[in-house]
């Protein structure tokens, strides 16, 4: 029987990976701007991805009673050999800039302690080619790190043993400016595509 573990992830780099197939960085501003609670209501649903690692990858988008959109992320293993199901949840924040759908995942202190360590997001490109379609864009490292060295962000980037990280603490305006000069497949590579299995009314969360 496979086990279900219920976790947030202690490092971002597997949601990186194992989600979208990518590298991976933090920031410490969000795209949406401070104390803007905005919902994309045509993410809600559940959505599914071919198989990745030999594990079968959902995503469960969903608005709860405080109007807040959350990702769960549900890893199911294909075989039945004692795997774990993974569950991941994650605060999530759709913004537009410039006609261009940004998800910004937020990271840390989600349990409302101010003890914890500092909020964190990552953000990713998304577009609904069609309402049962959903496609999702990466950063490549490089991309990013050649905007740190070009200096229009600002942050560093290092290995973590084989992992690529980056850590940004570049203003809003700055990422802002800066994202709407990267261009196509150079700087956000192949998308990752995902199927609706189906549409969900955020009036029943």
């Amino acid at each position: 029987m496979k086990r279900i573990v219920c976790r947030q992830l202690p490092q971002l780099f597997l949601l990186c990976v194992v989600i979208f197939l990518t590298g991976c960085f933090s920031s410490t501003v969000s795209l949406h701007g401070v104390g803007l609670k905005k919902v994309d209501h045509r993410l809600t649903g559940v959505w599914f991805t071919s198989k990745q690692f030999h594990t079968q990858i959902y995503l469960h988008i969903v608005i709860d009673h405080e109007k807040n959109m959350r990702l769960i992320r549900v890893a199911s293993p294909v075989s039945n050999r004692g795997e774990r199901i993974q569950l991941d949840d994650f605060y999530i924040f759709p913004t537009k800039i410039n006609n261009v759908y940004y998800m910004n995942l937020e990271f840390g202190n989600q349990d409302g302690d101010k003890k914890a360590y500092a909020r964190k997001y990552w953000f990713v490109k998304y577009q609904l080619t069609s309402p049962t379609v959903l496609k999702i864009w990466a950063l490549r490292h490089s991309a990013i790190v050649r905007g740190i060295q070009a200096g229009h962000i600002s942050g560093k980037a290092w290995l973590n043993g084989k992992q690529k990280r980056i850590s940004l603490h570049s203003t809003r305006e700055e990422l802002v400016k800066w994202l709407a000069n990267t261009k196509g497949a150079v700087d956000w590579g192949v998308p990752q595509t995902y199927k609706r299995l189906n549409k969900a009314s955020y009036r029943e969360y």
